[in-house]
Order: C-alpha cells, then structure tokens, then sequence
C-alpha cells in the first residue's frame, strides 16, 4: 500500500491510501498532527510527527503508515517545513463504511481553524455572527476591559508541562514575547479529569468572567430529544476533536488569555475551557451546521462536541451519516473516531444518557450509577462527612433527573438538610457534617437499580383524569368531570399561608377523588403558580412547609400508581383583568391575517377547530383557549386537554409549545393545518418535516400578517418568523 501526502492548505494535510496497483478501492485515511516539545532555548519551535489516525474501508485491516518528521515554528507563519526521513509503523484502521473513495477528511487543520473554510461556511448559512467569527476569530465580550499587567504563575507540574507541549501542538496555544505581559491578564492554568479517561486543560477565568457579559442561551437536553424519538428509530453519534479549538480567538484579544509558566509567557489562540462564553459561541456556531443538515430531513441533535444523528431505517441513517461526515469535511470541523458510533444502533449514550428505541426509554448508563454508588456508600458508610463530599453526591444525584422517575423527590431530604446545615458564604467546604438518621434511611432508595436506572419513556401518558383546584383563606373546592368537591378550612389549617393553602386543596381534591385514580395519569389545573411548580418540580427549597407537602403529595401518589402533573389555568373571574392589565402581547394573541388563512384552507380543507386562541383572536366559532370550558361563547378550554382526534384542526401555538405540539400530533392520528416557523435550528424541524403529507407553504411576509387588539396593532418583525402552513394527515 502506497501513500500519497498533498498540502491542501496552510497547516493542514490530507493523505490518501492506495493499493500496490495504484487503485484507491475506496480507503481513505485520515492523519491527525501529533507535536512534541521539550521547554528549551527556543521554545517556539516544535517537532511534529504526523501518525495515522484513521481508515476508512470495507471492513477493519491493519494498514502500514508513513510517519514523517517535521518542525513548525509559529513565529515563521503556518507552513510546515520536512525534516528527516521515514519510517514506518502498523496501526489497526477503523472501519467507515459510510465514506465514499472521493471524502477525505481534513487532517488537523488546527493550525489555521476555520478560516480557510470561509466560503464553505457561506454557502451554507448567511449567519453575520457566525461568519465573521469563521473569518475573524470571536472577540471576547467584555462589559469592562480588564486591567492588565498582573502576572500570576503557572506551578510547572509533569502534568501541566505535557498538556502544554500538547496544546503547543495543536497549535491551541501560543508563546508570547515577555515584553508584552504588560499588556496581557494572566491566569493559572490547571487541569480536571475527563470522565472517559485523560485530562482536560482548564484555565482559570473566574477573575476575567467577571469582566465578561455572559448571554443566555438553550442546548440540546434529554427532554427536548426524546418528543422526537419513535420506536425502532436507528441511531449514530459523531463527536468532534477538541471541539473549542476549532475556534480562533481574535488576535487582538488573545492577550487577555494568558498564562506564565517557567518563565515563558502564553497565550491561547482559540478558545479555551473555562471561558463563560464559550459553550454558547460554540453552541451558536454549530447550530448553522446542524440547520443545514434538518434542511436536509436529517435529524441532527449536536450538544457541543457530540452529535447524535436519528433515522427510521439503517439505510437512512448510514446516507445521513455520510452527509453529515462530507459536510464535516468541507468545513473543516475534525472528526474523534474514537469516540464516534457510525454504525446504526437501536441504542446508543448521548449527552449522559442511554437511548432505547425498543424500550422506548432513555436511562441512567451503568457506570454513572455505579459512579452514584461510590460517593453514595460513602456518606452511608461514615456518621461525619465533609461538606464537599455531600456537594458531590448532590450533584451526580441532581445529573440523574433528567432520565430517571423521582429523583427529584428522593434527593430532597439530603437536600433540604445540607440547605440549612451548610452556608457557603460562611463555611469551608472541608468542614465535617453530622448526618441524621432519617436523611441517611431517605438515601436508601439510591441503592436500588431498578429505581435509578429504569429510564424515562420517549412518550409519557396522556392525561386520562383532569382534577381543577381552587382555594381562598376560608374555604377549597376541585371538580373532576362532573364531579364537584368543596370544604371549608379548619381554624388551624386557615392560619397558613396561601400557597400552603392552594397545595393542600390538591391533596384533599386527590383524596376525595381517590377511588376513581389508581393507575391513572393525572393532570391537576390550578390558579397557584407555586403550587404548580412544587408538584411538577417533586418539591423545592424555598419553603420547609411547602416540600414537606408537596413529597407527601407525591408519596401518596406513587403508592397508588398515580403519574401526576400540573398546569397553570388563571381565574375565571381574573383573566379579564388580567389581560387589560398588561402592556404587552403574550405568544397567543396574535392573529394570522384571515385571507391569507383562507386561502390555505380552501386548498387543505377547512378545519372545525382551532385549538389555540383566545376569545379575541379565535378564527373559528369554536376555539381551544387558557380559559375553563364556556367560560365564553365557543371556548371549548384548554387545548391540551380536548381530543384532536375528533374533527379537523387548525394550530397557531405559541412557539415554545411547538415540540410539544408536534409530539400530540405523532401520538395522535390527526387532521391538522399547523401554523408554524421553518426554523431548521429547531430539534423538531425533521420531525416536523417527516409529519408533512403536503410541501410546506411559505406564508408571504406582509406587514399586517399577524396583529393583534383587532388589527390596531402589528407585528414588529414578520420576516425573522419564516410562517409556514404544514399539513398534517393522519
């Protein structure tokens, strides 16, 4: 087998493999460059190995690979120069069935990030923010520049000078003159372990994240996946190599990165781990990568370095993978194969997850409950036991909310105990704490597997029982279909406060109902936005009497079998007032502009309901509404709660319910025309796209498309919603 190495561009390097007969017989391989360094005179200069990281073939075979001998150094620009000779040596390739004979995929491109790519980033997204990052390198946000000149040292461990010689390397990091420290903010650099193994080079920014304005911004999460999820679905991961260092860092602020060590200054050039801002610019820039792939009908769901790619079939699936991979390469984003599953899988581990598509579950992985375990014995092993170690558990405990039933409720004993006998502000985290017995038995529910790891359902239950509740300081009063209960407080009970009050009237209406429950899925409407959290919730911090409660609610329930949720359902005798109260136009108000509406129902069919609206805005006699049943002509109550199943329907949700939406919609066989945006960096776009029977119909960007307070008032920016009508069939 021959090798043939090309310079495709400054500091990146590709090698393709061929046969003895010259036939490429669709093997591609991949370099990945290597530097290694000693803290010498000349520390800018770098000897790099380049050493073959990956195959791509038919099937797995041991392929030999040149190793070729080289130095860079950075203050002479990014070419590389060729010292030495070869030699040679015998690695195992992983197989990528999925590459075809013409993808390569770029080799450490490191050296000069993203920008050689621009144009490959253009095509792809019109994105100002982002392209200008690809080209210019992200600049740091600062509120107020930081002073400069303080130099604080870095403790030359063997650890730290390797992760150094290693970000020198990748060219992640570069030395700076001495006679610029006054003009850089220095930090110590340290490093963490990484949870698969090696160590993760952090930089301590606590001083300069003060100094930076940090955004709020919305990842993938366990909850926004699985409403997209279906049985038997297929699935892959892709994870990207060194995942930050893709992204420069505008030269003119690299001096705000610094750090000294044996007497050499650095300064990171991309960004680095610690930075407050730097998952959300991240996160941001590959967002534009993963709306092209949706455009596209692929199901993407790309958290920071670890994509997971979703098909119904493994043949979709493996196309899909092979776009994503070929798009990959075109931008210059480099693939860790390693850690990459590009064979379909009916379960895969994504963001700290198991997905199951033939459980239809997605669980805790064992070696995180093992990992729970270990800090777990140790506080049931020892009466006394440092602060930090509760702080620990706490947190692999809280880690596990996301994919296991009630860890909410069971962690808030520990939780409420460590509050009140812990101050942060006044106590050290080495301080010994004295744990009680009933914490300690309340602990006991962590031991069991089957409590932890049995994993959430893609799809959880409809509700099938809807109970409304309401108190005053005198009396409560619920009704469950035609079904009413009322009760008036005792003198004891009336002494407590109001969203005590409104907490207890669900238990009670839980109880009076109790024989009609067992096994039911519940859903409780309430005009009390606390008691609506500290059941959704399982409890809370805020108040002793309030999680007390709320973990008696609870308890009662499970034993019965109950699933139990609550949804805030305003006042009757309010909403009214509430309405003519606020200066603003809530999500719901708007109104599509009737003849646009209508001539996508000539074309679809005409709808009897529409789901989502309010007495104002309804643009069909009957209409689903945050409002109690008839409470107006027409109203027919909440949407969530009615059968779409029935008749003909038209959505126009606010757009944080869209997912939500979309799920009703695939568990339900429904006829709908769904008013929503084509924003293909939403999680749910494929699915939505999968959903459709007709071609989306893009609605024209006109000025009076949406308004509200009957036309008086107009939407501010109609083009940024990209409105499109989507039919869906059953």
């Amino acid at each position: 087998m021959t090798s043939r190495f090309s310079q495709q561009s400054a500091g990146s390097i590709s090698l393709r493999l061929s046969g003895p007969d010259g036939s490429r017989n669709g093997t591609v391989a991949t370099l990945s460059l290597f530097v290694t360094s000693r803290f010498d005179a000349r520390p800018a200069r770098v000897t790099t190995v380049i050493s073959n990281n990956l195959a791509a073939s038919t099937r797995s075979r041991k392929v030999g690979v040149r190793v070729l001998q080289l130095y860079h150094n950075p203050s002479d620009g990014p070419d590389a120069h060729f010292l030495g000779d070869f030699s040679t040596f015998t690695t195992t390739a992983t197989a990528m069935p999925f590459l075809g004979p013409d993808q390569i995929l770029p080799l450490c491109s490191f050296l000069d990030r993203l920008a050689p790519f621009y144009r490959e980033w253009e095509s792809i997204t019109s994105d100002a923010w982002v392209l200008r990052i690809v080209r210019d390198g992200y600049a740091l946000e600062f509120e107020t520049l930081p002073p400069t000149g303080r130099i604080l040292h870095t403790d030359p461990s063997p650890e730290i000078c390797s992760e150094v010689d290693s970000l020198l390397a990748k060219g992640a990091i570069q030395p700076s003159p001495s006679e610029q420290d006054t003009r850089g903010f220095f930090s110590r650099y340290f490093t963490v372990p990484k949870w698969g193994g090696g160590l993760r080079p952090i930089l301590d920014l606590r001083a300069l994240n003060l100094f930076i304005l940090p955004s709020k911004f919305r990842m993938v999460s366990v909850a926004s996946i699985l409403p997209m999820l279906r049985h038997g679905d297929y699935f892959a991961s892709i994870d990207l190599r060194d995942a930050y260092f893709h992204i420069s860092v505008r030269r003119s602020h690299r001096r705000f990165l610094s750090f000294k060590l044996l007497g050499q200054s650095y300064q990171f050039t991309v960004l680095p781990f610690g930075l407050v801002t730097a998952p959300r610019v991240f996160t941001k820039v590959v967002a534009v990568v993963a709306a092209h792939l949706r455009k596209r009908g692929i199901m993407v769901f790309p958290y920071l370095d670890d994509w997971m790619i979703v098909a119904s079939d493994p043949s979709s699936l493996q196309n899909h993978v092979s776009q994503a991979l070929s798009l990959l390469q075109r931008l210059g984003l480099q693939l860790n194969v390693s850690k990459s599953q590009l064979l379909p899988t009916t379960e895969i581990r994504f963001i700290g997850a198991l997905f199951n598509s033939i459980t239809e579950t997605a669980s805790l992985p064992k070696d995180r409950f093992l990992a729970l375990q270990q800090h777990l014995s140790l506080l049931l092993r020892n009466r006394r036991i440092r602060a930090h170690s509760v702080q620990v558990l706490l947190g692999h405990m809280a880690s596990t909310v996301m994919v296991t039933p009630f860890a909410r409720l069971r962690l808030r004993p520990l939780q409420r105990w460590f509050i009140d006998s812990f101050k942060p502000h006044r106590h050290p985290s080495s301080m010994f704490l004295t744990v009680p017995n009933h914490v300690r038995l309340s602990l006991r529910w962590w031991q069991d597997p089957p409590n932890v790891c049995v994993g959430l359902p893609f799809h959880p239950s409809l509700p099938s029982v809807t109970i409304t509740t309401d108190a005053s300081n005198f009396a409560w009063g619920a009704h469950m279909s035609n079904l009413t209960v009322r009760e008036l407080w005792s003198i004891q009970e009336k002494s407590h406060h109001i969203n005590f009050l409104e907490l207890l009237s669900i238990f009670k209406a839980l109880r009076a109902f109790a024989r009609f429950l067992p096994h039911k899925t519940v859903l409780i409407q309430t005009d009390n936005v606390v008691a609506m959290y500290y059941i959704n919730k399982q409890g809370g911090t805020g108040s002793r009497k309030l999680m007390t409660l709320s973990m008696d609610i609870w308890l009662w329930c499970i034993a019965r079998h109950i699933t139990l949720s609550a949804v805030h359902l305003p006042g009757a005798q309010n909403t009214l007032a509430d309405s003519l109260s606020r200066m603003t136009t809530s999500a719901h108000e708007w109104r599509l502009d009737p003849k646009i509406l209508k001539s996508v129902f000539d074309d679809w069919g005409w709808p009897a309901l529409d789901l989502f609206a309010s007495p104002s805005n309804a643009q069909l006699p009957r209409f689903g509404a945050r409002l109690p049943p008839n409470s107006t002509l027409g109203c027919l109550g909440d949407a969530f709660l009615l059968d779409w199943t029935l008749e003909p329907v038209y959505l126009f949700p606010p757009f944080p319910l869209i997912s939500r939406v979309i799920e009703r919609l695939y568990l339900t066989p429904t006829s709908a025309i769904l008013i929503a945006p084509a924003w293909p960096r939403q999680p749910w776009y494929p699915t939505l796209l999968r959903m459709c029977a007709d071609p989306p119909r893009t609605l024209p960007t006109l000025p009076h498309l949406l308004s509200s307070q009957k036309g008086q008032v107009l939407h501010p920016d109609v083009p940024s919603l990209h409105l499109t009508a989507w039919r869906i069939l059953p």
